[in-house]
């Protein structure tokens, strides 16, 4: 069984930015329009206590890319997440 990188154990915010940050070079390089939605398990509730976050988020804007969810999407009695993105061009 492979792990992704951005699952736990193998977590890497790093592996997987990197990845990402190509993959959207290209597509800028080629002018294409692109959405990107996924489960990317980074917890933009978190931004403002983590800098990979922040960075993150700063890269999908540099590219033309802005979120589309902006609450959680995930809710318990004591705790919440957005882990779940989608992200568009404006």
């Amino acid at each position: 069984m492979t792990n992704r990188p951005n699952t736990v154990p193998m977590t890497d915010i790093d592996i997987f930015a990197d990845t990402l940050y190509d993959i959207m070079d290209t597509i800028n390089k080629e002018n294409k329009y692109s959405i990107l939605i996924g489960d990317m398990n980074i917890d933009l509730l978190n931004c403002g206590s983590h800098g990979r976050i922040v960075e993150y988020l700063d890269n999908l804007f540099s590219h033309g890319l802005v979120p589309t969810i902006t609450k959680p999407t995930r809710v318990g009695r004591s705790s919440a997440t957005l882990t779940d993105h989608i992200y568009t061009h404006q």
